[in-house]
């Protein structure tokens, strides 16, 4: 199997995708996982693409690279929400052609609404 980069830990974001990237990169998963999580990773770990070590997640025939790291997520929404006319929906669709992340949209529309508030 193909090494991916370094992730950080997504526990309080998402925890069967950081366990189903782990099984995706390396086949194993912590052997304290009860029988019906283990099926819920497996199952996961066949939505993700590992390529030149980024994982990607594939929906409606839509290849989008999963973004684990907060900094890369703020650059990521800033640029995408670089025309201050721009409000929550245009930006989402913006970032979610390329990009996915698990709570997405709530971080999203934090950034957007802050954008409103420093115009005000």
């Amino acid at each position: 199997m193909e090494e991916a980069k370094e992730h950080p830990k997504l526990e309080d974001q998402d925890p069967i995708l950081d366990l189903a990237i782990q099984y995706a990169v390396h086949g194993t998963y912590p052997e304290d996982l009860s029988k019906g999580k283990k099926r819920s990773v497996r199952k996961r770990a066949q939505t993700l693409k590992i390529e030149n070590g980024d994982v990607f997640v594939e929906r409606k025939n839509k290849k989008m690279r999963v973004v684990t790291s907060k900094t890369d997520q703020i650059v990521i929404m800033n640029s995408c929400h670089s025309d201050p006319t721009s409000g929550l929906t245009k930006t989402w669709k913006r970032v979610a052609e390329r990009f996915y992340w698990k709570g997405m949209v709530a971080d999203i529309q934090e950034v957007v609404s802050s954008y409103l508030i420093e115009c005000i």
